[in-house]
C-alpha cells in the first residue's frame, strides 16, 4: 500500500499503514519486555567491564524511578515538577541533570492506569520509537508527499542502532519530536500557517 506519491485518502491510508508497522517494528525492538512488561526491561549493551555494566545498570533503575516519579506528578499535581527533584536539596534542583519531563509526560498514562514504574517506563520506550518514527514520517511526507521514503525515513530515524541499543538512556535520544519543530516552523515561516 506504500508505494509513490500518494495525495487525499490514499494519503491518510498510507500513514495508517505507516503508523501501524511503526508501532509492530517498536514492539519488536523491545520485544524482550513483550511477555513481561511490568517486570522486565530491556538491557543496556553490556561492555564487559564490571565497573561500567554495574554503573549502566544502576544509570537505568534511576531513569526508571525518575520517569515514573515525573508520570506521576503529571498525573497528580503537575506543579510538583518544579519541586523536589533528584537533586535534592539544592534550590530549583529540577534544572539540574536530566529532568526527564518529556519521558514522564509519555509516561502519564500508563502510570495513570497502573501504578507500576516498570511498565510505565516500558511503554515510554516503545511509544518514544513509535513518536519518532511517525514524527520523521510526516516531515518527509510534507516534503516530497511520497509515502515510501517518508517510511524508510522514519524508519530509519527511530530504529538507528544508537536510539533503540541504549534503552538505559531515553533521554539522550530526546529528538523525537525535532521532526515535528522542523515540520511546524517551516509552515509557520514558508506558508503563514501551521496546518
Amino acid at each position: 500500500m506504500i508505494a509513490g506519491p500518494v495525495h487525499g485518502r490514499g494519503a491518510r491510508v498510507s500513514a495508517a499503514a505507516a503508523a501501524a508497522l511503526s508501532l509492530v517494528l517498536a514492539c519488536w525492538s523491545y520485544r524482550v519486555i513483550l511477555l513481561a512488561p511490568a517486570t522486565v526491561v530491556p538491557a543496556p549493551a553490556l561492555h564487559g567491564a564490571a565497573t561500567v555494566d554495574a554503573l549502566s545498570v544502576s544509570d537505568q533503575r534511576y531513569v526508571i524511578g525518575n520517569v515514573a516519579i515525573n508520570a506521576r506528578k503529571i498525573v497528580s499535581d503537575p506543579t510538583a515538577l518544579y519541586g523536589p527533584g533528584p537533586c535534592f536539596p539544592l534550590q530549583r534542583p529540577f534544572t539540574l541533570g536530566e529532568h526527564m519531563f518529556g519521558e514522564g509526560l509519555l509516561g502519564a498514562l500508563p502510570w495513570a492506569l497502573s501504578h507500576e514504574p516498570i511498565f510505565t517506563y516500558n511503554v515510554v520506550l516503545v511509544v518514544s520509537a513509535w513518536i519518532a518514527a511517525m514524527a520523521m514520517y510526516a516531515l518527509v511526507f510534507s516534503w516530497t508527499r511520497s509515502a515510501l521514503a517518508a517510511l524508510v525515513a522514519g524508519v530509519l530515524f527511530a530504529f538507528h542502532p544508537a536510539r533503540i541499543g541504549d534503552p538505559a538512556h531515553p533521554y539522550v535520544y530526546g529528538n523525537l519530536w525535532t521532526p515535528l519543530a522542523r515540520l511546524f516552523a517551516y509552515r509557520r515561516f514558508a506558508r503563514e500557517r501551521w496546518w
